[in-house]
């Protein structure tokens, strides 16, 4: 390892590994020891406190990259429409749209029940006796389907998904839509 860090004893280096991988069992660390580590093997520690707001980004920029997955995981899965129309005619899907009732009435997927979301926690078991039953949850775009659904899963519905893309995508796949007057 003192081949590779420029200006590090061979046993500084050694030390620090070895602190690093757990093996010096003499020594608990703790932050400050850490530092220290850091600082008597030649790691620059100015420059991470000199540039703090590159890491910040970094590490906001990757959240930012890693919520929608781990919000999927939490809402469930998402279905394309292909998938949607195959569990509504194979099983029997109930389709809930958390639309808004003038958007619904603008056009909405035949046979889906409408239950804005505002008004979800109060009509959850309105939906379906079964809570087994798949039941499959639209909006307009999925955002709000993805916080409906995880309301769901809350009250005990075991088999929710969220339409991918939601009522926009429906239609751009040319699929109908029923509009009430």
């Amino acid at each position: 390892m003192a081949a590779f860090v420029p200006g590090v004893s061979a046993r500084k280096a050694q030390e620090a590994s070895s602190i690093i991988r757990g093996s010096f069992h003499a020594r608990c660390l703790k932050s400050c020891d850490a530092l220290f580590i850091a600082v008597s093997c030649g790691i620059n520690v100015k420059f991470f406190t000199d540039n703090w707001w590159l890491f910040a980004a970094a590490i906001i920029s990757g959240t930012a990259l890693i919520w929608p997955m781990v919000q999927r995981r939490l809402s469930g899965p998402a279905l394309s429409h292909l998938d949607a129309t195959r569990l509504i005619n194979d099983k029997n899907a109930v389709l809930v749209d958390v639309r808004k009732p003038d958007e619904f009435a603008s056009g909405h997927i035949v046979g889906s029940k409408n239950v804005p979301l505002d008004e979800l926690g109060s009509r959850v078991n309105d939906i379906h006796k079964n809570k087994a039953h798949p039941i499959i949850v639209v909006c307009a775009t999925g955002r709000r389907a993805s916080a409906a659904c995880a309301q769901l899963k809350a009250a005990g519905y075991g088999d929710v998904a969220v339409l991918d893309g939601g009522i926009a995508a429906w239609q751009a796949a040319g699929l109908p839509l029923k509009q009430t007057t």
